[in-house]
């Protein structure tokens, strides 16, 4: 009677151990490009996300090269939120290639860039903006409110369809 007692109870300290750890969330691994779309990533995915950065706080994105670890990091992740920034056509293909499961998600897609104003010296003090090429758009789009909203909204879909929030 003792042993059935004991296997009784051990079954009973399985399930619970069981069902403790079932309710246990996982954080899903995503990438961004720089510290501000890890704002807003961690604000629309809250604890379910695990976020990582790219291009530290204080680093230049026009000299980044990624470290072996994020390159090993990649092979986890679930999406990579892609911003526009420079460094990024030169590197998405590389980072898609490590983990090709990983879906890249541009949240830049479907906002008009404005072009960037260059400033040129025309003999006296002032100087007169004077936009560029159009290859030379601005990419700093989070600093608008009007297109983070549709930054949030990809950011949102995407992570609603791929593990519903």
């Amino acid at each position: 009677m003792r042993g059935k007692s004991s296997v009784n109870v051990l079954s009973v300290l399985i399930v619970l151990i069981a069902a403790s750890g079932a309710g246990a969330v996982t954080r899903m691994p995503v990438f961004v490009s720089i510290a501000p779309q890890k704002y807003f990533v961690k604000k629309i995915g809250g604890d379910r996300v695990k976020i990582h950065t790219m291009v530290s706080p204080g680093a230049s994105p026009a000299t980044y090269e990624p470290k072996p670890r994020q390159m090993a990091a990649l092979t986890k992740a679930k999406v990579y939120f892609a911003i526009g920034v420079p460094f990024e056509n030169r590197w998405l293909q590389k980072f898609a290639a490590v983990n090709p499961l990983m879906e890249v998600i541009h949240t830049d897609h479907g906002i008009v860039k404005i072009p960037m104003q260059t400033f040129h010296h025309s003999g006296s003090e002032k100087q007169h903006p004077k936009p560029s090429t159009p290859k030379r758009l601005d990419p700093h789009i989070w600093l608008s409110p009007k297109r983070v909203k549709i930054q949030a909204q990809h950011i949102l879909n995407t992570l609603l369809r791929i593990d519903s929030l």
